[in-house]
């Protein structure tokens, strides 16, 4: 296998994502060398992150989740995690406002915290992701789904916002570009080349959701092109950097997950949004779609996208898990 790119962020686990083994298989067919791979709150599958990095341990690098009823019970997980092989934790905006020390105890395993955040430029926390990189020297921080897109006028608004994107230490994956629209990530794109630069910028798939956008792997990777990057800018940003910043770590040893909790008692039930940008479907479809939809009781009985889920899954059976 030729490698072209290492993903900055990508999913695993089941019932919503996908098998390692099915990550792996994507990864060789496009050239894909090595991983970041973690669960969600939606899908805390986090045995089955940990069953990736058991099986293929120079393929992936495996973040948590900062899961539990209590501060007592959090930190022992967290800690379950990085003794089981986790590199770090996901986190959301919402949960470092909720629960901060989170922050401490990843410092204190040398982890790196991976920060998802939708408000603009993750500025509700950014001066205190600021703090933590300076009370810790040896600590990184990685924000995929290009740190939260928005005006780049939000680096002459917020003071906060500018200095975090301009840290040394502060990286930014580059995924989920096709989600808004067109003018607004290009425009956002190019503040992050201006802001953090092409050395710390990183491609990331968010694979399997691609899959629900109707996007491949191959495009998602060629999205950049449009700012025209230099061969070794592109070479930086498809997976030198990637290299550098997360897979060139020492790599934790693999052992046994053991947790103080069922993570999925902690699932945040939510549906999937499967295609975002609108489901292109046969013309021929919707009429029949509805039709049958309509005999088995229409709206009164489900919404047509219950009906349509449900004949989804009668015919797919087992395949996926």
């Amino acid at each position: 296998m030729q490698q072209r790119m290492n993903d900055g962020y990508s999913h695993i686990g089941l019932p919503r994502f996908q098998t390692a083994e099915n990550a792996l298989a994507a990864m060789d067919a496009n050239g894909v060398g090595k991983a970041l791979v973690c669960p969600f709150e939606t899908c805390p599958d986090l045995k089955e992150v940990h069953r990736a990095y058991t099986i293929a341990p120079d393929r992936f690098r495996i973040f948590g989740l900062a899961l539990g009823q209590d501060r007592s019970e959090i930190e022992t997980g967290l800690h379950a995690q990085f003794d089981a092989g986790f590199e770090g934790m996901r986190l959301t905006l919402e949960k470092i406002a909720e629960a901060p020390y989170v922050l401490d105890v990843i410092a204190e395993r040398k982890g790196i915290p991976l920060i998802v955040g939708h408000q603009g430029g993750l500025a509700p926390e950014a001066e205190r992701l600021i703090t933590f990189l300076d009370a810790h020297p040896d600590s990184i921080i990685v924000s995929p789904h290009m740190a939260a897109p928005t005006s780049p006028e939000i680096f002459k608004t917020a003071p906060a916002v500018k200095a975090l994107f301009g840290h040394p230490r502060f990286h930014v994956v580059m995924s989920r570009q096709t989600l808004f629209e067109a003018p607004i990530m290009t425009a956002w794109g190019r503040a992050l080349i201006e802001h953090v630069g092409w050395s710390r910028l990183m491609w990331g798939s968010e694979a399997p959701v691609l899959y629900w956008r109707d996007e491949t792997l191959e495009a998602a990777g060629a999205w950049i092109e449009q700012f025209a990057p230099t061969r070794e800018q592109l070479a930086d940003f498809r997976w030198r950097n990637a290299e550098r910043i997360v897979f060139g770590r020492p790599a934790r040893t693999p052992a046994p997950l053991q947790l103080p909790y069922e993570p999925f008692d902690f699932e945040l039930d939510r549906p999937a949004p499967m295609w975002p940008l609108g489901f292109n479907a046969d013309t021929r479809l919707p009429a029949r779609l509805v039709a049958a939809w309509m005999a088995e009781g229409g709206p009164s009985v489900q919404p047509l996208s219950a009906y349509a889920s449900k004949l989804l899954m009668a015919a797919t059976g087992g395949l996926g898990g």
